[in-house]
């Protein structure tokens, strides 16, 4: 049964479209416990077989969020054909510690318009199965169609439409 989940903002910059539209994700779905992790810029630089995030708090931190959530839901935009960097570098904090291993987790791509994002959503869920997540749903969502506005609130009825299954599957056993 899902009770908690964290989203997990790709963008680097943490107060854009994809922050927003995590935002109004958790305030349409008040039925579950909601964290956020918004900003990961506070990720260090992940180095293969550095011993350092056993003194690195955000590391921690995000580690913990993670492993404590019954479900994830990432949104990212897509940059230069693929994940942003920043993004890569967090799912790489994941690796070894093996968070993501089985756990539920829905992929979304927020882009302004097409074709942007079916490329990035596609190294996202990638790099998710390399990680042995359960994909519970992706979808590919255009700010044009699905518009988020100052007060967090979702428009478009057709786009609505498809989070609202996505949610389902990511929530239902």
């Amino acid at each position: 049964m899902i009770n908690s989940i964290i989203t997990i903002n790709g963008s680097s910059h943490p107060d854009q479209h994809n922050a927003r539209l995590l935002c109004a994700i958790s305030k349409r779905y008040k039925q579950f416990e909601w964290k956020s992790y918004h900003d990961l810029s506070s990720l260090p630089l992940y180095i293969a077989d550095q011993e350092s995030w056993h003194t690195n708090q955000h590391v921690t931190d995000f580690r913990h969020l993670v492993k404590e959530s019954d479900a994830v839901i990432i949104s990212t935009p897509e940059y230069i054909h693929g994940l942003p960097a920043i993004l890569k570098n967090a799912l790489e904090w994941l690796t070894e510690s093996e968070e993501l291993h089985d756990k539920k987790v829905m992929a979304i791509c927020y882009s302004p318009h097409e074709p942007r994002g079916a490329k990035c959503l596609k190294t996202l869920l990638d790099s998710l199965k390399a990680l042995n997540a359960q994909i519970r749903g992706s979808l590919q969502l255009y700010q044009i169609e699905l518009n988020v506005d100052a007060e967090v609130n979702m428009h478009r009825e057709a786009s609505l439409l498809l989070l609202e299954e996505a949610i389902k599957q990511l929530t239902n056993k």
